[in-house]
């Protein structure tokens, strides 16, 4: 049985802090339905970005992202 979940955040680095915490209890991040959404703050005019992906849970190689026709490795780059 595979369970889906779905990360949402309007912050980056609290999104990329939500999907490796996902990722730590052994979810996979599903490729294909990464999402960045512009969407304007009706308060301020300021354009702000939705993140969103979906992450699945499943037997056999929980590290590795789950994508259409096989599975890649997702390499993590952090800023200096």
């Amino acid at each position: 049985m595979t369970e889906t979940r779905t990360v949402r955040e309007w912050d980056p680095d609290v999104f990329h802090r939500r999907v490796l915490e996902m990722t730590a209890q052994g979810y996979a991040p599903i490729l294909e339905s990464y999402q960045i959404t512009p969407e304007m703050h009706l308060a301020s005019g300021e354009i702000i970005h939705l993140h969103q992906i979906d992450l699945e849970k499943r037997q056999g190689h929980p590290d590795e992202p789950v994508v259409a026709g096989g599975s890649a490795k997702v390499t993590h780059h952090k800023d200096a």
